[in-house]
């Protein structure tokens, strides 16, 4: 973990995404904003359906248009509003700026081409390099991910690797231009449980290695503990609360976030049951300004349904989207 990291890289602002379902408007981001800083780790939390796919994608453009609309907002990207740039400027961050490894392995490979075509595609050297050259670049980047006999698999098809080794050719993918930035929308969900830990540990490896700043995804508090400077937990399309990640284990100031803490198994509890969270996730179009938890809060009443809610620091750099944080009783 980078805790000294301090200079913006990233600025979103106020960030509202809509989709057109049905003749329904879906609103999957509503008002997020939030900053990524050089070098650092940050987590983005929350159930499915809580917005946070959308949210990466949205930060190098990628969701169709239509059904996708940008209702509001910007992205800065180095002094640029990327929700404004060209098809071109767009192409040309992906490739150089900010890479995106996706949740799936098998779907970020074409079937019918080899795996090493596919992981120097796109190599901002490729022009100054034989083709020789660029698949002895493409088997240093297999071998730096920890693909055994890169040689060999080079010339191999999708269909004859693993997930996990999959998943390694879709991060020598993302880093074969250093990135500034790397979204990584929950690399390991398609993992089994070794494969995820080797995952994770080769990111924070490659991260650290070139102080790149990442963004990690996942539904899982455990991963993001162990891997985040700062976490940001969403809930039906909102950001409900972002702090230091010490500071949010040890202070939740969102009922949310309390619930998901207390999901968490521990090995040294005798509890013979994990507490759940009443009721089920809503869709954000279903709520008007006042928190999208209310109706699954424990600590919710009529003042609630009243309350205009607006992200603001109730401590030094936490922020929280619950109207009354002092009611919130948690017991680490």
């Amino acid at each position: 973990m980078n805790m000294s990291a301090n200079s913006k890289i990233l600025s979103i602002n106020n960030l509202s995404v809509s989709f057109d379902v049905d003749k329904n408007k879906i609103i999957a981001n509503q008002n997020i904003s939030l900053n990524l800083n050089e070098g650092e780790v940050l987590g983005i939390v929350g159930e499915s359906g809580s917005g946070k796919t959308v949210l990466c994608k949205s930060i190098i453009k990628l969701l169709p248009t239509p059904p996708a609309k940008y209702l509001s907002g910007e992205i800065m990207y180095n002094d640029k509003n990327i929700l404004t740039l060209s098809d071109e400027a767009l192409r040309e961050i992906r490739k150089k700026e900010i890479a995106m490894i996706f949740q799936n392995p098998m779907s970020s490979f074409n079937p019918v081409r080899t795996v090493g075509s596919q992981v120097v595609e796109n190599l901002d050297l490729k022009k100054k390099f034989s083709k020789k050259e660029a698949k002895f670049f493409g088997i240093d980047l297999l071998n730096k991910v920890g693909i055994h006999s890169p040689e060999t698999r080079y010339d191999e098809y999708p269909h004859q690797w693993s997930g996990g080794m999959l998943q390694r050719a879709a991060i020598a993918m993302a880093i074969r231009n250093n990135p500034k930035i790397l979204l990584a929308d929950e690399p390991t969900t398609a993992l089994d449980v070794t494969i995820q830990a080797q995952i994770l540990s080769l990111l924070l490896g490659i991260q650290k290695k070139n102080n790149m700043s990442m963004i990690l995804v996942s539904h899982d508090l455990a991963v993001v503990a162990e891997t985040c400077d700062r976490i940001g937990v969403m809930y039906a399309g909102k950001l409900v609360e972002i702090a230091n990640t010490q500071d949010l284990f040890k202070r939740p100031q969102h009922p949310y976030t309390v619930g998901l803490i207390n999901s968490i198994p521990r090995i040294n509890s005798n509890q013979k049951r994990l507490k759940s969270i009443a009721g089920t996730l809503k869709s954000v179009s279903s709520h008007t300004n006042f928190c999208p938890f209310v109706e699954r809060c424990e600590y919710s009443n009529q003042d609630c349904y009243n309350k205009n809610v607006l992200f603001k620091e109730v401590q030094k750099n936490h922020f929280t989207l619950c109207p009354y944080p002092e009611r919130i009783i948690f017991n680490n």
